[in-house]
């Protein structure tokens, strides 16, 4: 039993019913789609090594003359600094003493179960950063909590220029299927001999609306059956 504070009265009780715990929305789309491979290091530094494949045409030559010399590609090694995340987490006395257990009635909260909790926070916390780290190497920079200090430029790092594409939702006449067909050309162009599958587009929902409330697009569905329309 609880004291009932909202009748002002501190001899009256009142029975616990049920107890609720509000958990933050936490990311992990990336995560799922197993993009990334983790490991552990024990070392400062990673370093990322590369050895990149030529092909070139054969010219033609006379029988018996020399043809040309072949070799193999250079490599390269790119180091990177692993990154420190500090966490600290401190229990008090005062946090735990005459402190009743969540959800109980009778039962006293456990140091060790509050330790625990603020444990669990700071493990969502590091889970978060680490979702939040790998859209930022998909996006190409990842940067810091403060959105804006940049960890690591893999543009910079790889010495590869970001492509754009500007689809222009904005304009009536912009051909969309058009432009998709353009991305997955720039897609398969930079891939080389990487071989595909697919593609999967990552985007911001309002990149979505707008895409799905374009005039082309509409148009293109607006005779298709109730329950693709759904879909």
């Amino acid at each position: 039993m609880n004291l009932d504070i909202f009748n002002n009265d501190a001899f009256h009780v009142t029975q616990l019913s049920q107890a609720m715990t509000l958990m933050p929305y936490e990311p992990t789309r990336i995560r799922q789609m197993g993009l990334f491979v983790e490991s552990g290091i024990n070392t400062l530094t990673v370093m990322v090594e590369m050895e990149s494949g030529v092909l070139r045409l054969v010219p033609t030559a006379p029988r018996g003359a020399p043809g040309q010399v072949e070799g193999l590609p250079r490599r390269n090694v790119r180091p990177f600094a692993s990154v420190h995340l500090p966490q600290r987490v401190a229990l008090l006395a005062d946090e735990v003493q005459s402190l009743r257990a969540f959800g109980s009635q009778t039962e006293l909260e456990l140091a060790s179960s509050r330790l625990n909790k603020k444990l669990a926070v700071a493990k969502r916390n590091l889970d978060l950063t680490i979702e939040y780290q790998r859209i930022g190497a998909i996006k190409g920079k990842i940067l810091d909590a403060d959105g804006s200090t940049v960890i690591t430029n893999l543009f910079t790092e790889f010495g590869v220029a970001q492509q754009t594409l500007n689809v222009s939702l904005d304009v009536s006449t912009t051909k969309v299927f058009n432009k998709g067909v353009v991305l997955k050309r720039m897609i398969e162009d930079t891939l080389g001999g990487t071989m595909m599958s697919g593609v999967h587009v990552l985007a911001h929902q309002s990149f979505i609306d707008a895409m799905t409330t374009h005039a082309v697009f509409e148009e293109s569905y607006k005779y298709q059956s109730a329950n693709f329309t759904r879909g």
